[in-house]
């Protein structure tokens, strides 16, 4: 499907807890988008400018952009993800969504 110019999309950021303040931040529908430990302010602006600088390489590059994951399969993921040893699991993922411009793109089924 063929999104309008001035089309948005939104995707869910997995910020999971590392020491006693960070967050390691991934969106799981853009597996290249791994950004490192930040505070949570930090990883906020972090993850919104990795979001669109990377929908707008899909877009430059002719690429399909991923659906958007719903809420429950991000959070089975983050299930999963809290079991690596370097997550502070006394305290919970956080999962933000993100809206990234996204016209002339098409978006995968």
């Amino acid at each position: 499907m063929s999104l309008a110019s001035s089309a948005s999309a939104q995707y869910l950021a997995i910020f999971l807890p590392v020491g006693k303040d960070d967050y390691f931040i991934y969106f799981p529908d853009f597996p290249d988008i791994v950004q490192g430990i930040a505070s949570l302010d930090e990883s906020m602006t972090i993850a919104q400018a990795a979001l669109s600088s990377t929908v707008k390489y899909y877009v430059n590059a002719g690429r399909e952009l991923p659906v958007p994951s719903t809420l429950r399969e991000v959070q089975e993921l983050a299930r999963y993800e809290m079991l690596d040893e370097n997550v502070n699991t006394t305290r919970p993922p956080l999962f933000m969504l993100f809206g990234a411009q996204v016209g002339g793109a098409t978006l995968g089924r």
